[in-house]
């Protein structure tokens, strides 16, 4: 949102139709716009000052007087719910949200983890392999690097992987078509040069 426009140009505008000035002429006159003057006249003339009413601000939550309730209920119940406490606060007579709950409570730092941090799963980073895998021969196990071999023209399987730039070999030209086409161009411009 834009910055509201300074108090002094208000002001002079303001002055600018008391001493007899249309606002759509003092509008004009100091780059306004037409409304923003009637605006600022109707201001002066409702509040004493044609200053700009405040901006932002934080809303205070809907929830802030039943902290202390919620704070107690969570007590005596720690596993309860966000959508179970919902459903007690408009029992209560308290019509809020589902988010209205969540953000109140994770503005005064109440969260619902229902289980312990120590029994929670890990990521899949941290865990260990799986028995049985460890257990397994190793000629059991599929290799991964067997999979997608490019084979030659003779049959026989390459060692690198059809996903793998390197083993795309790029078909080049024999020399002497490299070399003629340069001599060709060379040639083109020595032909061009000359004719000049």
């Amino acid at each position: 949102m834009a910055a509201p426009y300074s108090l002094d140009l208000r002001e002079r505008v303001v002055a600018a139709v008391a001493a007899g000035m249309s606002r759509k002429q003092a509008a004009a006159h100091y780059q306004v716009s037409h409304s923003s003057a009637i605006r600022w006249t109707r201001r002066q003339a409702e509040t004493g000052s044609p200053a700009a009413l405040p901006m932002g601000g934080k809303k205070p939550f809907t929830l802030a007087d039943e902290e202390a309730w919620i704070r107690a209920r969570v007590e005596e119940k720690p596993d309860i719910t966000g959508r179970e406490l919902l459903a007690e606060l408009n029992q209560r007579g308290i019509e809020v949200s589902y988010y209205g709950v969540w953000h109140f409570l994770g503005h005064v730092g109440l969260s619902f983890k229902k289980k312990p941090p120590r029994q929670r799963t890990g990521s899949r980073g941290c865990r260990a392999p799986a028995a049985a895998m460890e257990a397994a021969p190793e000629q059991g196990r599929r290799r991964t690097t067997d999979l997608h071999r490019r084979l030659s023209s003779e049959g026989d399987q390459r060692g690198e992987d059809e996903h793998d730039a390197a083993a795309w070999t790029l078909r080049q030209r024999p020399e002497t078509d490299r070399e003629g086409a340069a001599r060709s161009s060379q040639n083109a411009d020595l032909r061009r040069r000359s004719a000049l």
